[in-house]
């Protein structure tokens, strides 16, 4: 069982493009291909917004914000097991911006961790577009 896993990334953009980016819901699928696709309750994100997504086998997942601040931290609560996933952004260098994301379960559940792999589509993503 994993308690915990964090992966960093440094990606070659500013704080305000990754932030943008990783908190819009039509950019999900572009980077997790697990997920077919992702929305939000609300144009304007907030502490209480819900996203919703559905992953390509079929299975809903929905998740509240439960912290944020603008270009430096964003984290959800998936409300079916309390699993818990934080992005935060550190702006080490002009338009070099350090990812780190971390996710865990509290109450002990399994779940299935978010690997390397989609955080390297990420900054692929970021870096191109």
């Amino acid at each position: 069982m994993i308690d915990k896993n964090t992966i960093i990334v440094e990606i070659m953009c500013s704080v305000e493009k990754a932030f943008s980016y990783t908190t819009d819901p039509q950019n999900t699928p572009k980077w997790i291909p697990d997920i077919a696709w992702e929305s939000r309750s609300q144009d304007n994100i907030g502490v209480g917004t819900k996203y919703k997504n559905q992953t390509i086998d079929g299975q809903t997942q929905e998740f509240v914000v439960i912290e944020l601040k603008k270009n430096h931290k964003f984290a959800l609560r998936r409300l079916s097991d309390e699993y818990i996933c934080v992005y935060s952004y550190t702006q080490v260098e002009e338009n070099i911006t350090e990812l780190k994301y971390e996710e865990w379960n509290p109450v002990g559940k399994d779940f299935t961790p978010m690997t390397s792999d989609y955080f390297q589509i990420l900054k692929r993503n970021l870096e191109t577009e």
